[in-house]
């Protein structure tokens, strides 16, 4: 069983033009290696959360998207996931029916705000925050959610984008798809190079190493891994973090 879902299966399903599809599995050269990148976070984390021999019973991944990570971990650990998002709750909906026909039948979703999440206190075993913290209003509130919904001794896992040079420098790819016509990125309005874009660390923490010290005040280091190419973080995009929670 794979990391990820059958493209031809979530194909079928979703339509060759759905967003989550390309950014997953990508078209063309530029398109497969940007997929490649996003890709290998999801690698990374899945690899990680097997190092430290983990065995969830409660998944809550926030900022969920379509849960296709869900195809790893539910039938690999036979845990139950909530998935939670802000995106429109028909597609939600869409997403999760698509995961349940593909076999992942423990899914549930819940359309709520990562800055308020509504559960009760310390029930998960795993939260996933993956992609997600840079791009809200209110990340140290997040945080504060997080922490509060894991159980004592959890486990969190945490993506964030470097914004060094490297990745500002891997835009112009996305740059290059968009001039010759992919249908994705022409929704795009503007993907900038030469600084952090409008959408990463927008909110009340500005930056990487800002993130990473506020979820070091209430969190226990575990692992770190940089993506794509690990070593050094300057050539690389994304920083996978495994967090436990501080009795």
């Amino acid at each position: 069983m794979g990391i990820l879902p059958p493209k031809k299966k979530l194909i079928q399903l979703l339509g060759s033009l759905d967003f989550f599809l390309w950014e997953y599995y990508g078209e063309g050269v530029l398109g497969k290696i940007q997929a490649w990148i996003f890709r290998s976070r999801i690698k990374v984390i899945v690899k990680l959360l097997r190092k430290v021999k983990l065995y969830p019973r409660i998944i809550l991944d926030v900022g969920c998207g379509p849960m296709f990570i869900s195809y790893a971990l539910v039938n690999k650990w036979k845990s139950e996931y909530i998935g939670v998002d802000i995106m429109n709750a028909d597609r939600l909906k869409m997403y999760r029916n698509v995961m349940n026909s593909i076999g992942v039948k423990r899914l549930h979703v819940v359309r709520a705000s990562a800055e308020f999440l509504p559960f009760r206190r310390r029930i998960f075993d795993l939260i996933l925050a993956l992609d997600v913290l840079e791009h809200l209003n209110k990340p140290r509130k997040a945080v504060a959610e997080i922490h509060r919904v894991v159980k004592d001794d959890g486990t969190v896992a945490v993506s964030l984008p470097l914004e060094n040079l490297f990745q500002r420098l891997c835009r112009i790819g996305f740059i290059i798809m968009r001039l010759t016509g992919n249908p994705i990125l022409k929704r795009a309005k503007r993907i900038p190079i030469t600084r952090t874009p409008e959408y990463h660390y927008a909110g009340d923490i500005k930056s990487y190493d800002g993130m990473l010290k506020i979820l070091r005040e209430i969190f226990s280091p575990l692992h770190t891994k940089y993506t794509p190419f690990g070593f050094h973080k300057s050539i690389n995009i994304n920083a996978m973090h495994i967090f436990r929670k501080r009795s």
